[in-house]
């Protein structure tokens, strides 16, 4: 029972991870793309 808790948290920390990353590099996409326009223009 007290693995299973622990399995269901980990899952749930592993998605919010996951989409911290998934931010975190859009973020850097976005960051990188708005330079090179700037330098492009």
């Amino acid at each position: 029972m007290i693995s299973f808790t622990l399995m269901i948290i980990f899952k749930e920390n592993f998605f919010i991870v996951e989409l911290l990353l998934l931010l975190f590099s859009l973020s850097i996409l976005w960051i990188v793309y708005k330079k090179y326009s700037e330098i492009k223009i």
